[in-house]
């Protein structure tokens, strides 16, 4: 077989792969932050700009007020709350999307898939640049399987990051075409690649990332004078600072909640999370471990690895993390450095180059997303790093056994198993089951309202309360989710509590409900304090309006949280214009109010099993 037509079966081969990967996944429908999206652009959530999407709460009191009122933001949420993100270009496609095809999920993620590929082409195109041709095949064979992919393709709203990529990947191969050859593009390289960089950061922050890689081969990739260098960076810095001003002009930003940090507004918090956020990650990015902790726990439990990294005995979560981090650099330097030590000498000095600067870019690239929690599908662009890593040591494996010494040829095979295990059957196996747990969610959500009682349920310009939820999808996107699933959405959607946990609800006369937390307090759940700091906790004595009630806090548990909240509602919970409703097996359901004076116990509620 000749190498071009090698090369056609190893294409076909990743191209078959990610079909039997990610074809299910165009099946997703709509999820999360996709519902509140399409309610914006269906004019149910008021105003909105087709370019400003991804500005879900833009921190003014009055906004938010409006928000809780409906039911959009949980009652706690801190009045100033923010959350802007910054991605026009991106917010523009998904209004083409609901333009050209309205309600039709599955064009949607077709659409996802085009960029999905074009990131693959270009990571291609890209590494074979700086690597060669075989190295890159490999290595994007590697990146295709990342679990963090998953996301790419089943979360619509998720496009912003492939949109980046691809952007970013023409502007690195752009530029460094140019700075090897200046006659290429005719001179007007650098011009290009502005626009390159303007369309990346057009859609969204990440493409922050793709800067990182370019900082890296600026430090160890580049042979011209330094100030050749630095001087060819305007491009990025130009559309890096178009960026900064528009984030600042827009509102852009994350404020009053403790799950996502700004940089800008929140400099030391931010470096301060940085400290276990970035082992982590990098953690998920090199050694396949679950960056969240709460994941770690949940798959590694069974073997017992997820009590041996952070014992139950621990409660401060601070500690936690910090573990958690510790185990995940420890074991992903455990591979990198043999792997790097044994396979060097089989790279030529130019590959060696580029491994050392797309390594460092994968590094860069993780610190400006540790503003938010490690999760899954941020991963992306730092992931790149490591599968150029992995392609260019299992080429060494080949290289070694066609003229290496035994003690190369059996430390690269060892090597290689170990690379093989991490980087592609268990990233595989982590993919399918992520995939099959988002489709699962979906269908669980869908039988959550659809379900037989709930169906029943007259709604229309009714004032809906759900003792507790889930989640936030079943919190926050109650209104949203029937909207889009051609349901008759009620007037408002409040839910008194979110998270898995025991509460006790106590009736006290015919306007007031009293909801008491079993064991530890209210509003420390990440999902919870997503919508307001830990620190700025509610404590005895607050009030929130939230329009259809209000909330008054009777007790903390040391100011950590809420105890016990009262809430009195404008009408009687007789009155027809309020519908109570829990969360039993199938689904919600209508909830039976227990007598005045009377306490009724609420397990931890969950979504249905809709397999």
């Amino acid at each position: 077989m000749n190498e071009r037509r090698a090369l056609r079966v190893a294409f076909g081969l990743v191209a078959l792969v990610c079909a039997v990967l990610y074809v299910p996944g165009l099946d997703a429908g709509y999820l999360a932050d996709d519902l509140f999206q399409i309610s914006m652009l269906e004019e149910r959530m008021g105003s909105y700009s087709i370019a400003h999407l991804y500005a879900f709460a833009p921190g003014d009191a009055e906004t938010n007020a409006a928000h809780v009122q409906r039911g959009s933001l949980p009652w706690w949420t801190h009045p100033e709350f923010r959350f802007v993100m910054v991605r026009p270009l991106s917010s523009l496609l998904l209004t083409l999307d609901h333009f050209v095809a309205p309600r039709n999920a599955y064009v949607h993620h077709l659409h996802s898939a085009l960029w999905f590929g074009g990131v693959l082409v270009m990571g291609y195109v890209l590494l074979r640049r700086v690597l060669g041709q075989w190295i890159a095949v490999v290595a994007v064979a590697s990146f295709a399987v990342d679990e963090t992919m998953t996301w790419m393709i089943a979360w619509l709203a998720n496009r912003c990051a492939l949109v980046c990529t691809v952007f970013a990947f023409t502007a690195l191969w752009v530029h460094i075409r140019a700075s090897r050859d200046p006659g290429a593009f005719r001179g007007r390289g650098q011009w290009l690649e502005l626009v390159l960089w303007l369309g990346a950061f057009a859609g969204g922050e990440y493409a922050v990332g793709g800067v990182a890689y370019l900082g890296g081969y600026m430090l160890l990739g580049e042979r011209r004078d330094w100030k050749v260098r630095v001087a060819s960076l305007w491009p990025a810095a130009v559309a890096l600072l178009a960026f900064v001003v528009a984030y600042i002009v827009l509102g852009g930003g994350v404020y009053g909640g403790t799950t996502y940090v700004d940089p800008f507004r929140e400099t030391g918090q931010f470096f301060s999370v940085m400290g276990h956020r970035v082992p982590r990650m990098a953690g998920e990015v090199w050694a396949n471990w679950a960056g969240e902790s709460e994941r770690f726990w949940m798959r590694y439990a069974d073997s017992g690895l997820s009590e041996r990294v952070m014992p139950s005995h621990i409660d401060d979560l601070g500690v936690q993390a910090y573990r958690h981090g510790a185990f995940a650099i420890a074991t992903s330097l455990a591979w990198v450095v043999p792997t790097w030590l044994l396979a060097r000498r089989f790279w030529s000095e130019d590959e060696r180059r580029a491994i050392r600067w797309i390594v460092l870019g994968s590094v860069f690239a993780l610190l400006p997303i540790s503003a938010i929690p490690p999760a899954t599908r941020a991963l992306m662009l730092p992931n790149f790093g490591a599968a150029a890593f992995v392609g260019a040591a299992l080429v060494a494996f080949v290289r070694a056994l066609r003229g290496g010494t035994m003690l190369s040829r059996v430390g690269l095979g060892m090597m290689a198993l170990v690379i093989g295990n991490l980087h592609f059957v268990r990233e595989f196996g982590y993919t399918r089951e992520h995939l099959d747990a988002i489709l699962g969610a979906q269908r669980a959500y869908a039988q959550y309202y659809r379900n037989e009682a709930f169906a029943q349920l007259d709604l229309r310009g009714k004032h809906v309360v759900v003792v507790s939820t889930p989640g936030l999808v079943t919190g926050i996107h109650g209104v949203s989710m029937m909207h889009v699933l051609g349901m008759q959405a009620p007037k408002t959607w409040h839910v008194l509590g979110i998270g898995p946990r025991p509460y006790t609800l106590r009736r006290i006369g015919e306007r007031k409900l009293e909801l008491s937390s079993v064991g530890g307090a209210m509003h420390q759940t990440p999902q919870e304090v997503l919508f307001r700091n830990a620190y700025d906790a509610l404590g005895k004595g607050d009030r929130v309006d939230a329009g259809l009630f209000v909330a008054e806090v009777l007790n903390d548990r040391n100011g950590t949280g809420p105890g016990s909240v009262l809430f009195e509602f404008r009408w009687p919970l007789d009155d027809p214009r309020i519908v109570v409703l829990e969360v039993g097996p199938e689904g919600l359901r209508p909830f039976a109010l227990p007598e005045p004076g009377t306490v009724k116990p609420l397990s931890p509620p969950a979504l249905p099993n809709a397999d």
